[in-house]
């Protein structure tokens, strides 16, 4: 896999942001009485935890109650919100195509024009007209 010193940046506030997350959940449940913390642990996988990932998912990325209020407003974040989702999956199916290996750095299919300059050969590239 290829590196280059620009991708550092990258790096750096991805790791933060991984850090600072897992030290909240760690200070999140330290701070739970034991009964509190078995209940959180065991009930995770539950049918409210995919009620609320199917809400996620419908608000995050098609933003249906602004949709439900102003349509035009609902369609404008909604093709935003799903154009960087198709972006985010369509770079890592490339690069993971490409490579022939899934498990690549996280900036690998964001800056995969940098590290790969010669495929214009590739047959993604008519699939992905949006890069």
């Amino acid at each position: 896999i290829m590196y280059h010193p620009f991708v550092l940046p990258f790096v750096v506030g991805f790791s933060v942001m991984g850090v600072v997350l897992v030290a909240r959940y760690i200070y999140w449940l330290s701070g739970m009485s034991p009964g509190n913390r078995q209940r959180v642990l065991w009930g995770f996988f539950s049918r409210s935890t995919l009620l609320a990932v199917k809400e996620i998912l419908q608000e995050s990325l098609l933003h249906l109650k602004i949709f439900r209020v102003n349509p035009l407003l609902g369609f404008m974040h909604a093709s935003l919100a799903f154009g960087w989702f198709m972006l985010i999956v369509g770079g890592k199916l490339e690069t993971w195509y490409y490579t022939g290996n899934f498990f690549n750095p996280p900036y690998y299919a964001i800056f995969f024009r940098y590290f790969e300059p010669l495929t214009e050969g590739f047959w993604m590239n008519g699939v992905l007209l949006f890069y």
